[in-house]
């Protein structure tokens, strides 16, 4: 049998690497401006997503409190009673925020990037898309420790800027 066709039950159905190297051709279709679009909008995606988590930090500390005892006056032998009423020592609440790109240096990293990557796309200029990947990169080893969705999200920016600079035919 054939790669690809169907067994006598009908069971197996079409190539699966078919269908993968078609959707490859259809990406590989896009042109230059789309790629570049693509970039820029998940680098500016990015700054909306986390880049880092802040573990350790003091927490939220909620007050504690005192109620006072309710004073209650027995008639039967004339005595009051007021007991001692409550205490609350209070308490601190751990924390950890994830601080999202446009409240971190990356920001100054993605806008170069975005900036550099239309003028040398304009241009035509391979090496000002080559120091906007650069710079994307760069922003993920400064700022970032782990590989976070911000982080992630820009690294995909790099990769369809690289595509973008692979095309461009001007070296420069």
């Amino acid at each position: 049998m054939a790669m690809g066709s169907e067994s006598e039950t009908g069971v197996l159905g079409p190539d699966p690497a078919g269908r993968l190297r078609g959707a490859a051709r259809r990406l590989t279709g896009m042109s230059t401006g789309r790629w570049l679009l693509l970039g820029v909008v998940l680098a500016v995606l990015s700054l909306g997503l986390p880049w880092s988590h802040a573990y350790g930090s003091a927490g939220v500390r909620i007050p504690g409190w005192y109620v006072g005892g309710i004073c209650t006056t027995n008639y039967a032998d004339g005595t009051v009673d007021c007991p001692l009423g409550y205490v609350s020592p209070g308490l601190t609440v751990a924390t950890s925020h994830q601080a999202a790109g446009l409240r971190s240096v990356a920001r100054f990293y993605v806008a170069a990037a975005v900036v550099l990557a239309l003028v040398g796309w304009r241009r035509q200029a391979r090496g000002a898309v080559l120091l906007a990947i650069l710079s994307l990169v760069l922003s993920v080893f400064v700022v970032s420790r782990s590989l976070t969705s911000g982080a992630a999200t820009v690294l995909l920016a790099a990769a369809c800027l690289g595509i973008v600079a692979r095309r461009l035919r001007v070296p420069g």
